[in-house]
């Protein structure tokens, strides 16, 4: 029982650190075995760039002692919500994986001295279980179980489950709670509650407040459990934290994108849109140093964004250094803009106004997000160039998706795993299609220490599908065994069972070498030695 356990475990380890990305949150497997001498298991985890590990629960026993667990720092909050972003990334790798952890609490989290909170990893993978199957047992009283598990007469585990825990988490870590750990569920939660509900703004903006009391909510229900918002309020508290979550002059800014009007590649594109340089004169040639003109062009651009529905996206490309922006027709390649510093006279690039580096077409695409909360305000190249540098401009960076570089390599590990089951089924199906019921013809000779029968194909009670029938039947296949594998090929098992798995000793005793095989009236002649105990056979068994 405790090796099955064990194998088990050892499954969904490997499994879990198979995936790309899976060494940034988790620790993953190195190694595993017996320890005979101490008659245990042991495996070896590890994380990327650590030289050791010390628990989580150790350092928030003695918050003192570590500046990052000094809330009143930004920086240090800062940076305890990307590494709590790290943990819910491995939360939501493992239920990627049809895996929950259970036992989501600081004792299972550990760190490196020498890195910091840079280190967080998630392990502990003892109560790991895959989804579907049964709990046993109880509850464990710590602070990964919700109250709702002592409330009632039965429990049971789920993604949720995880996600609870992790909302204790965030609040250990922010909180000195640490003295409530010998408290009932029920009671430490609603102390829990208490501590973060009364925390200082000093200590806790109300954007932190309000996400971690959504992570362990009383209501069940109104809890927060999806990975991609949970993600989404943490990268939301880091930008606000950069700034003290105070409002930047800037906000009320337009983006700047700025477009190249002697591009050939626009200008033909935008006739094809019915563009009209000079509404007055309509068979008047395009000039970009016609100001009108110029004009009239950008103004056109900005009425494609602005008409865009249901408003403008922005997507970044794969293995690309540009973003596309969806306009209404308009399809942009979007990169930072190129300037010269007059001090320096050197060119850098800037995201303070984005830049138009010419059209493209939608096609491998990664990350998407759409532009509804900020306005674009386009212009010709040559009047950015003359306002340079921009006062008080607003930033493009915020608003470009990110790019993990993980995502793809998932997508294409999912594709290549499914690919993996669908052949598995395929073989099994072609395996499936090489057993043949049969039917002796005749009573069983001993002759020379040798037990010797004939044995003719009858139908399967359970047909075989039509694509993986195997032509000839038994006759023609046990020709074809035997041309290609040589002695090998010569011997069949004889079961009751129409089953590919046979025990080992089942096997061994019901072996048969093929001793002649009549084509023509489809009868195939096996013999056995004498010494092994003959069992009649049933009247249609399988081969």
């Amino acid at each position: 029982m405790l090796r099955a356990l064990w194998d088990a475990e050892l499954r969904t380890l490997y499994r879990v650190a198979s995936a790309p990305g899976a060494d940034q949150s988790i620790l993953v497997i190195r190694d595993a075995g017996l320890d005979r001498t101490a008659n245990c298991f042991v495996m070896v985890l590890e994380a990327e760039r650590s030289g050791g590990y010390e628990r989580l629960s150790v350092a928030l026993r003695n918050r003192k002692a570590y500046p990052w667990l000094r809330m009143a720092d930004l920086s240090a909050r800062r940076g305890m919500w990307r590494a709590l972003g790290k943990i819910a990334a491995g939360i939501a790798l493992l239920h990627e994986q049809n895996t929950l952890h259970r036992n989501i609490e600081a004792e299972r989290v550990y760190f490196s001295p020498d890195t910091d909170v840079e280190s967080f990893r998630l392990g502990g993978f003892e109560w790991s279980v895959r989804l579907g199957l049964p709990a046993t047992g109880s509850p464990p009283v710590g602070w990964c179980s919700p109250p709702e598990f002592f409330t009632g007469k039965y429990f049971g585990y789920r993604p949720e489950t995880d996600w609870y825990g992790f909302g204790m988490l965030v609040a250990r870590c922010f909180r000195p709670l640490e003295a409530y750990e010998k408290l009932e569920p029920i009671p430490r939660h609603r102390k829990v509650i208490e501590q973060v509900e009364k925390s200082s703004a000093q200590e806790f903006s109300e954007l932190e407040r309000a996400t971690t009391l959504s992570l362990f909510a009383d209501d069940p229900y109104e809890r927060l459990c999806d990975a991609k918002t949970i993600a989404n309020c943490i990268e939301d508290i880091v930008d606000g934290l950069e700034s003290n979550f105070q409002i930047d002059d800037a906000q009320d800014e337009p983006l700047i994108l700025a477009i190249n009007t002697n591009s050939q590649e626009l200008l033909d594109r935008v006739t094809e849109l019915d563009f009209i340089p000079n509404p007055k004169e309509p068979h008047e040639t395009f000039s970009p140093r016609d100001a009108l003109h110029v004009a009239t062009l950008v103004q056109f651009v900005q009425q494609d964004l602005d008409q865009a529905e249901p408003c403008v996206r922005i997507s970044s490309v794969r293995n690309r250094n540009f973003y596309l922006l969806e306009g209404q027709n308009l399809v942009f390649r979007l990169a930072a803009f190129q300037f010269t510093d007059r001090r320096t006279n050197r060119s850098d690039f800037t995201w303070d106004v984005g830049y138009c580096t010419g059209l493209t077409e939608l096609r491998g695409t990664e990350t998407s997000v759409e532009l509804s909360s900020a306005r674009i305000h386009v212009k010709s190249v040559s009047e950015v160039r003359k306002r340079f540098p921009l006062k008080a401009p607003r930033s493009w960076k915020r608003y470009l998706p990110q790019v993990d570089p993980t995502l793809k390599l998932r997508a294409d590990l999912s594709r290549f795993y499914n690919y993996i089951r669908c052949t598995n089924q395929i073989e099994l199906l072609l395996l499936d299609a090489e057993i043949f019921a049969y039917e002796m013809d005749g009573e069983p000779k001993v002759e020379d220490s040798k037990i010797q029968i004939v044995i003719k194909e009858v139908d399967r009670n359970r047909p075989i599908l039509s694509i993986f029938e195997i032509d000839g039947g038994l006759t023609e296949f046990l020709q074809k065994q035997f041309v290609s594998r040589g002695l090998t090929g010569k011997q069949v098992v004889l079961t009751e069972q129409e089953s590919l798995l046979l025990d080992p000793k089942e096997r061994r005793a019901n072996t048969w070498s093929i001793e002649k095989i009549d084509a023509v009236q489809q009868r195939i002649t096996l013999t056995q030695i004498a010494d092994t105990e003959l069992i009649r056979s049933p009247q249609k068994p399988d081969i």
